[in-house]
């Protein structure tokens, strides 16, 4: 047979079930949240440190200081989570680099010449960034109402390429750390809203189970059971109503109980008297004589019997 929940387990489902909805749709934002501001910082900071290294690199790759640009790459590379720099020529040739960086061919890449590029991988994150020198024109010889020659507009070639991998291991950690840390939240959340439904559900329930336990001591005649009046409001009526109906019927129980005495003695008395006389009939008379008769043999005694004829 299947025991079916008692109040107690609705009270804490009644309580619990909507506070963990709401905790875990919470968690899961704040937790989705966390991770897409921790890869949108990293790629905005990636794309601002390769969008600041292509002018930088402009003087190396175009007067050839290679040991300019050495020194260039290697100090961005020595920046938290990136994991390698590289300067290549138009023409997709290496001519820097600096750490573990994984390239490829970088002539087959199609890079664009006026933007940056984003590769993103499972764990790292490609970016180039075009590094072009700009020319400024003006021709002297057109008459203008200034006295500076005419500005033509300017032009831009491109030397190369600029490349930064960015590690994504750290952020993945912290990631990892922000949802360990937010379950450990939802759980502990979880955990005291527990113990807070339990101590509500018990100043509920208690009082609840008290009037069943009481309920079924009445049902099984004990009438003197009574309820303890703490309650306020719809559970204080319900006590006192109960205590009320036990006391009625205690009471009617008693009255009852008196008239059924009373009514066991006088059908006592009336099987055991004559009706018209008063005097005992036949029946008792010879129930006492039978005591008598005992009485005289276990303990020796006489007894006289006086015989009346009355007509």
């Amino acid at each position: 047979m299947i025991k079916m929940p008692g109040i107690r387990t609705y009270v804490l489902g009644l309580a619990l079930v909507p506070v963990s909805i709401i905790s875990v749709v919470l968690s899961f934002q704040l937790i989705t949240g966390k991770i897409d501001d921790l890869d949108q910082a990293l790629r905005a900071r990636a794309a601002s440190m390769t969008r600041q290294l292509g002018p930088a690199a402009e003087y190396g790759v175009a007067s050839g200081n290679l040991e300019a640009l050495q020194i260039l790459i290697d100090k961005a590379a020595s920046e938290p989570d990136v994991q390698g720099v590289a300067v290549f020529a138009d023409n997709g040739v290496s001519l820097a680099q600096a750490g573990p960086g994984q390239w490829g061919n970088v002539a087959s890449k199609a890079l664009p010449r006026d933007h940056l590029y984003q590769i993103e991988l499972a764990d790292r994150l490609l970016y180039y960034a075009p590094i072009t020198r700009t020319e400024i024109q003006v021709n002297d010889f057109k008459q203008v109402s200034t006295t500076a020659g005419a500005v033509l507009p300017p032009r831009q070639y491109l030397l190369g390429w600029v490349g930064v991998e960015f590690s994504r291991n750290a952020t993945l950690q912290s990631q990892r750390q922000a949802l360990i840390r937010s379950l450990y939240i939802l759980l502990a959340g979880l955990a005291v809203s527990f113990m807070l439904a339990w101590l509500i559900g018990r100043q509920i329930t208690g009082p609840i189970m008290e009037l069943m336990h009481k309920l079924r001591r009445i049902g099984e005649g004990h009438l003197g059971e009574r309820v303890t009046t703490n309650g306020l409001g719809e559970l204080g009526v319900l006590q006192r109503g109960i205590n009320n109906m036990a006391t009625h019927l205690q009471s009617m129980n008693e009255g009852m109980q008196g008239k059924i005495d009373q009514a066991t003695a006088r059908l006592v008395y009336q099987a055991s008297h004559d009706a018209l006389t008063g005097l005992i009939n036949r029946w008792e008379f010879e129930q006492r004589l039978e005591g008598a008769l005992q009485t005289a043999l276990q303990h020796g005694r006489e007894h006289v019997l006086c015989y009346m004829d009355l007509d």
